[in-house]
């Protein structure tokens, strides 16, 4: 009998301290469970999230953004390449050791000398189709030696030439030419490296006087490979991507620039190139809220380095909520398309006055262009009346 009330008393005992205990849990509440802003193009903008706790123990919380990048780069428009590269090249060229600020390769169609010996009339761009493709210092050319529809711009910086492509239907891209051989005449390794979902072919020529990236969407029938003449790096069989870039790069008295500082080049290079994970960020990744309290987390978004067009991530919510231990909030970004030129001429109208003959006067005028796009101004013609 003893042994039966006992036995009772404990049970008994257990509910209480078992109910008493989850009364204690805390329990989590969100004001939102999807986003789906709308900003300009190069806009910004943000949204407020409530994480509350309704519960009796403090809550716990931690959030993480997942988005997903375009393998393929298609999504970033040349233009907007061209842009975001211009503003933050130097988070590459940074990197680039004891960098060596080259000379030529802002204009013509090849680099004769670079300083340094580095080139004996070298950096000839060409593909399957042309040969002695033109240096266009920032402006974007449509062009067939890239294919139908190609399209493609080259750009100069300090210690780095830069060339972006969209290309259709190519065989093959490579860099002919000669380069100098003041540090000697052997060729070292080419190395295959794959991040994420990106090729790159990395290489040295000449005892590492020029240093070079061709960087790819990752595809199994892509063929890297020094030319038969040993020192020309060519890309094959690309029939089925869209987008190449190269970039090239030296340090000062052809001096090594190892793997792992490749790497950093690289993954600095293709941030810029396809930045797409970039545009959502949160003020704060964790806390505690308090029973009976809640938190504020603001969610910005921003598309100063990102194309129009839709983009897609989810905000990831993790808890000690014992029943709701994490959530999954969906957002999407709408960027509109941005105005290309929007084009303004100061002033409208030019009064001469009286000129004598023999004799000339002057105006000035402004156009202005303050469209997101460049605008060229091919002539300024005179229709008398």
């Amino acid at each position: 009998m003893n042994i039966r009330t006992l036995t009772l008393s404990t049970l008994l005992y257990a509910t209480l301290f078992s109910t008493d205990a989850a009364a204690q849990a805390p329990s989590v509440f969100l004001s939102d469970t999807s986003f789906s802003p709308t900003v300009d193009y190069q806009g910004n903008g943000s949204v407020n999230l409530t994480i509350g706790n309704s519960g009796d123990a403090p809550l716990e919380w931690e959030i993480s953004i997942v988005a997903e990048e375009d393998p393929s780069f298609e999504g970033q428009p040349l233009e907007d390449t061209l842009r975001i590269f211009d503003r933050q090249f130097t988070d590459v060229t940074d990197l680039i050791p004891n960098r060596f600020d080259f000379t030529e390769g802002v204009t013509g169609t090849a680099i004769i000398d670079g300083g340094q010996d580095k080139f004996d009339i070298g950096n000839i761009l060409t593909t399957n189709i042309a040969s002695f493709i033109p240096y266009s210092d920032g402006i974007i050319i449509d062009s067939d030696s890239f294919g139908e529809n190609g399209r493609y711009f080259t750009r100069k910086y300090p210690g780095l030439f830069l060339l972006a492509a969209e290309i259709s239907d190519i065989i093959f891209f490579e860099i002919e030419g000669r380069f100098g051989n003041n540090a000697g005449s052997t060729n070292a390794p080419v190395d295959f490296i794959h991040d994420k979902v990106y090729s790159r072919l990395k290489g040295s020529l000449f005892k590492h006087v020029i240093n070079f990236l061709i960087i790819t969407p990752d595809d199994p029938e892509i063929w890297h490979r020094h030319s038969n003449f040993g020192y020309r790096p060519v890309v094959e069989k690309l029939n089925n991507i869209n987008r190449i870039y190269y970039l090239l790069y030296a340090s000062e008295n052809g001096s090594d620039i190892d793997d792992e500082q490749s790497q950093k080049i690289f993954e600095a290079a293709v941030k810029i190139l396809n930045p797409q994970s970039e545009w959502l960020n949160v003020n704060r990744k964790s806390g505690v809220v308090q029973a009976d309290n809640a938190v504020g987390v603001i969610i910005s978004f921003d598309s100063i380095n990102i194309s129009s067009g839709t983009y897609e991530a989810i905000l990831q919510i993790e808890t000690n909520d014992p029943v709701n231990t994490d959530f999954s909030i969906p957002v999407t970004l709408t960027v509109q398309d941005p105005e290309p030129q929007i084009i303004s001429v100061y002033p409208v109208q030019i009064d001469f006055d009286r000129v004598a003959i023999g004799s000339h006067s002057s105006h000035p005028i402004t156009i202005a262009n303050t469209g997101f796009f460049v605008n060229y101004c091919g002539s300024i013609s005179n229709f008398p009346q």
